[in-house]
């Protein structure tokens, strides 16, 4: 076969994983090079998780400072948290979202939310 690879990989053995630890990394290199959209979109995505659960960190401390000041300042913050949640539900037709869930670091998110509901005497807080 006569076909063309990206200048970026010098041949088509290059791509194929000679040892474990190296074959992950060279594949997500070769990946790039042939589809160099698909591969910004993936970054992309995982930029916004991130910043999606290191806000989430921010809300909820602001809740919890907030618990601490008084129950007016406890329900604006929650009012913060509930709003965010649903900018978030409703980014990608809900997409996103479902997504963000299966984030590796969702459940220690997931954890400190039900754990701010206890401190607050709640079932739940915000709108997950």
């Amino acid at each position: 076969s006569s076909k063309r690879w990206p200048k970026c990989c010098p041949a088509p053995l290059a791509c194929r994983p000679t040892a474990a630890t190296m074959g992950e990394q060279m594949s997500r290199s070769c990946q790039a090079c042939w589809d160099p959209e698909a591969t910004a979109a993936i970054v992309r995505k995982k930029k916004a998780q991130r910043a999606a659960i290191n806000r989430y960190g921010e809300l909820f401390d602001m809740l919890d400072n907030a618990v601490d000041a008084g129950p007016s300042d406890a329900q604006q913050a929650e009012r913060s948290l509930t709003n965010y949640d649903r900018e978030l539900m409703g980014k990608q037709e809900g997409k996103f979202w479902s997504e963000l869930q299966q984030h590796k670091d969702w459940v220690p998110v997931a954890q400190r939310r039900a754990a701010l509901a206890k401190k607050m005497g709640k079932t739940s807080i915000g709108a997950a």
